[in-house]
């Protein structure tokens, strides 16, 4: 586990991350050891004493397993969720299943997902959403793929898809 300290413009964020690539077998966590993970990691960053409002989530199954977590009881001290790439079925497998589970969340979310995004169409995502309660947010990254990289034809750097996405989170975070 690594715990970072990041600032994007004048917004700080605690980046925590689960690297399980570092222990045999390199293969992801199973869904229940890393959704205790989550349950163990929110009140560390409670406890920090930062004043900062806490958004947990992650990127792909990070995220799904933090919503998996916040979906089984309630995540201590979390204002809301942030995923980026949500990771709603497996590649060339559309489906919605992945996502049932997040009807039981009851804390604000937001979605960050590309248009190119093989591990989630946007045409099963959209009405998944639509129908969570609060009302989560679907910020588009036009060309984006899973990592939300876009291609080269789009004219945009990377860095400059990655400052867009943390201002949108940011301006999200600060309605919340």
């Amino acid at each position: 586990m690594d715990a970072q300290k990041k600032t994007v413009d004048a917004r700080s964020a605690v980046v925590f991350d689960v690297d399980n690539t570092l222990t045999p077998p390199r293969r992801p966590l199973e869904p229940e050891m890393a959704a205790a993970l989550q349950h163990l990691s929110v009140p560390f960053f409670v406890c920090a004493g930062s004043d900062l409002r806490l958004i947990a989530g992650g990127k792909s199954m990070g995220g799904r397993m933090t919503s998996l977590a916040a979906s089984e009881e309630p995540l201590s001290g979390v204002a809301g969720l942030v995923f980026l790439g949500f990771p709603l079925h497996a590649a060339g497998r559309p489906s919605s299943d992945r996502g049932d589970h997040l009807k039981d969340v009851d804390l604000p979310m937001m979605f960050v997902q590309g248009t190119r995004d093989q591990l989630a169409d946007l045409s099963l995502l959209e009405p998944l959403i639509a129908a969570l309660r609060p009302s989560p947010l679907l910020h588009i990254v036009e060309d984006g793929d899973h990592s939300l990289r876009v291609p080269k034809r789009t004219g945009l750097k990377e860095a400059d898809v990655l400052h867009s996405v943390a201002e949108a989170i940011g301006s999200w975070a600060e309605g919340i």
